[in-house]
């Protein structure tokens, strides 16, 4: 019985994974799910305004997954590679090398 009651869960995730794929406008409970949060740390990315959302009638919130996709995007953390690159052509540019 209790494998019966996880395969049912786990097709209640599949399904609402199916349905928030489809949209492009998801609720905050949906948007956890997107973006692997808890409730309370994308609560308090909200409150600071630090991730895009909308508050329509001033309750529920709701997020665009573009936004989240390129929110997420500008968080690239850069590689020791890269930097190593950056300060190489920064000296070039200004014949310090």
């Amino acid at each position: 019985m209790d494998t019966f009651k996880k395969d049912i869960e786990e097709l209640k995730k599949l399904i609402l994974q199916l349905n928030i794929s489809q949209r492009e406008i998801i609720s905050l409970e949906e948007a956890c799910i997107f973006l692997a949060l808890s409730k309370s740390a994308l609560y308090k990315l909200t409150s600071g305004k630090i991730i895009p959302h909308f508050v329509p009638n001033g309750k529920k919130i709701y997020f665009k997954k573009s936004e989240l996709i390129i929110w997420v995007e500008n968080g690239r953390v850069t590689q020791t590679v890269d930097i190593g690159d950056k300060v190489d052509a920064y000296l070039c540019r200004n014949n310090k090398v």
